[in-house]
């Protein structure tokens, strides 16, 4: 089965290896809010034409608002302002990953 975010996965595939990261999948609306629906129906989507087709009509973002391992270290423990500075260390935003 092909993978229904690939403009996700690609981003993904762009970080540090061994991230555990905590977020959310949204596909902006024309007024900026989210559009659960449109999540919904390109996570039907099973033929990779169509799949291609709807990232570049309609592309996901990940917003991640938490980083919860960081290279094999559990920061579960840490305080939640200890893993957000560790997220944005980690993580740099770009249109398709957004941390928060």
């Amino acid at each position: 089965m092909a993978e229904p975010f690939p403009e996700i996965v690609s981003a993904l595939e762009q970080l540090p290896d061994g991230l555990v990261l905590d977020g959310e999948l949204v596909v902006p609306a024309a007024d900026g809010r989210s559009d659960f629906e449109e999540v919904r129906r390109r996570n039907l989507i099973q033929r990779p034409r169509m799949i291609q087709e709807g990232a570049a009509k309609s592309p996901a973002v990940l917003i991640v608002f938490d980083l919860l391992e960081a290279v094999g270290e559990d920061l579960r423990t840490r305080r939640l302002l200890e893993r957000r500075q560790a997220l944005h260390r980690h993580v740099i935003p770009g249109p398709r990953v957004q941390p928060t």
